[in-house]
């Protein structure tokens, strides 16, 4: 009896619940005593009494049996082991005939989406409590999640049918329906409740919402225009068939459907601010700069109005705006870290870089604290705090591979701008230690295996990216040069690789370049002087400039080699695959 002598044994009223809580059991059935209050001039303590509080509760004798179920039961749910907890709550459920107990094995088990044991608790609950509208709903949606349609149409008519305010009762279900994973039934049965229930505006507003969720937009047009004949006025409603007409791709008519909802209540702020909100979509900054300080206007502190006017000032990129939309943001909530974040944009761009770190730094969470902490780092490598920025990537705070990926990358970087190659190809190993077979690393380090003369290491990562991914089309590019560039004499199986890149990314540059040099080294100058000049047109890089030079070089144009030349060192200066054409053709 887990400590008890056999002599102690007693009847326990109405304890099933504190064991669920586990931090008491209470063994004075359902009597308690007030709080005691000093009285002035009083030496002694008032105490005030309750009168007991009957419940219609079961009593239930606590014997090791039960305890031993409810406390392995609730154990094994703080350990993950759902399916274990889900059975003992259930045995438990079935052996105390406990409402609460049962309400929690239904909780515990939907959880788990252990649906089909749920539904068996439900189905207890439901014959110990037949009048709870707890029951009733949970019983309903665990007939749904286990595919009995009619059982659930018939769950969900008398849980609406029992309502004395169906209106609210529709709305109250969406809470729930809008959130089931098989939309499709949860549709077909509302489209059936409706025909019920149909004058009822917000079960059609519900069924709008279902067939958006869906994706069928005419359905959900249809039945949100209905919802607004039996409720006229009605502000969601008139919101929502907005959003269905621009999710239609009908955005002109919206806008013309709300301002037609505003010219009857010019007042109404909701309205008014999603009319804002599509005027932004259709592109009509200036109506829609209006109608936000209109709202700024009516409600000065609104952060999302005042964060709205600052984004527009940045589209129209007036910066002083801009910037002082979002100072009166910076200290509320999301917006205010989302204000820093664009704040720090701003002050970056204007090169003021203490102040961008400072707004940079302000953004703790969200979504655009990560970035925010890698524009720091970027900031740092600027200023030339190389060895700071270092130290910052190792403490940034990383949620997922894809941020741990980032980190590694930008480290890389930021080591290759400083010539410390090793270094990198150690970060890169590190990283793909951690995320083996991860293809931007392994194309990552491929790149500066080329560097450290590791041909060997570039051709293993980038032929194992491409078993996975047989279609990168960076990494086919990367492949062929490496073998067009390195004198290794497969020329035709580098042309290979660099023409199926290009086929798939046809206006990269990088590509362009690529076939352009393979066509050099294949001996087709004309090809090559083709593809070179098309490259250079897309981007003036310097490694370019250094080819087409070379082509122009070897046709006999030595004048315009030159100036390709020159003007790739007033972009680059120090380039040094530049410098080396330059020094081993023109000296």
């Amino acid at each position: 009896m887990l400590g008890r002598k056999p002599d102690e044994k007693m009847m326990i009223r109405n304890s099933a619940i504190s064991l669920l809580l586990i931090s008491a059991i209470s063994l004075s059935g359902c009597a308690m005593l007030g709080k005691q209050e000093p009285v002035a001039k009083q030496t002694k303590p008032v105490v005030k009494k309750v009168a007991p509080v009957r419940l219609d509760l079961p009593d239930v004798n606590l014997d090791g049996d039960l305890l031993f179920t409810l406390l392995t039961g609730e154990m094994a749910g703080y350990r993950g082991e759902l399916g274990l907890a889900t059975a003992q709550y259930l045995r438990a459920a079935k052996q105390t005939r406990d409402p609460r107990v049962i309400e929690r094995a239904v909780r515990v088990a939907s959880y788990a989406k252990l649906y089909k044991q749920g539904l068996e608790a439900a189905r207890l609950w439901i014959e110990i409590k037949p009048n709870s509208e707890a029951a009733q709903a949970n019983l309903a949606s665990l007939l749904l999640r286990n595919n009995l349609k009619a059982e659930a149409l018939t769950a969900y008519d008398e849980l609406i049918e029992s309502s004395s305010d169906k209106q609210a009762r529709f709305i109250q279900l969406g809470k729930k329906l809008l959130h089931e994973k098989n939309r499709q039934q949860v549709l077909e049965m509302m489209q059936q409740l409706v025909v019920r229930y149909s004058k009822v505006a917000s079960a059609h507003f519900l069924l709008s919402s279902l067939a958006e969720q869906a994706g069928k937009f005419s359905l959900a047009e249809s039945a949100i225009r209905q919802a607004i004949i039996l409720k006229a006025n009605w502000t969601a409603a008139q919101n929502q068939l907005a959003r269905i007409l621009h999710l239609q791709g009908n955005t002109l008519d919206a806008i013309a459907y709300l301002e037609k909802v505003l010219k009857d209540t010019p007042d109404n702020t909701v309205i008014r601010l999603s009319y804002a909100r599509l005027l932004v979509d259709a592109k009509e900054l200036d109506k829609a700069r209006d109608e936000f300080e209109r709202l700024a206007v009516d409600a000065p502190e609104n952060a999302n109005i005042l964060f709205a006017l600052g984004i527009l000032a940045l589209q129209s990129e007036n910066l002083e705006h801009a910037v002082k939309y979002f100072e009166q943001v910076k200290d509320k909530g999301r917006r205010g870290l989302e204000a820093s974040y664009y704040l720090g944009q701003i002050a970056e761009q204007k090169e003021n870089y203490s102040k961008a770190i400072v707004h940079y730094g302000r953004v703790s969470r969200g979504e655009y604290a990560f970035d925010s902490q890698l524009r720091i780092v970027k900031i740092l490598v600027k200023q030339g705090k190389v060895d700071l920025a270092l130290a910052t990537l190792d403490n940034v705070s990383i949620r997922g591979d894809a941020q741990l990926v980032s980190v590694i990358l930008s480290k890389g970087d930021i080591l290759r701008s400083e010539k410390r190659f090793s270094d990198a190809m150690k970060g890169y190993n590190k990283g793909l230690e951690k995320l083996p077979g991860n293809s931007d690393l392994l194309y990552a380090r491929a790149l500066m295996a080329e560097r450290v003369g590791r041909i060997d290491i570039l051709m293993v990562d980038l032929k194992t990216i491409l078993k996975t991914e047989p279609n990168n089309a960076h990494a086919l590019n990367a492949l062929g040069y490496t073998l067009a560039d390195n004198h290794t004499g497969k020329l035709k199986e580098a042309f290979k690789y660099i023409k199926r890149a290009l086929k798939l990314l046809p206006d990269d540059p990088a590509i362009i370049d690529s076939m352009g040099w393979i066509q050099y080294r294949l001996g087709n100058y004309k090809e090559a002087l083709k593809h070179l000049t098309r490259a250079y047109d897309l981007n003036d890089d310097a490694e370019i400039a250094a080819h087409l030079g070379e082509v122009l070089w070897a046709l006999g144009e030595k004048v315009r080699a030159s100036k390709v030349w020159r003007q790739g060192l007033e972009q680059a200066p120090g380039d040094e695959r530049l410098l080396e054409v330059i020094k081993r053709l023109e000296l």
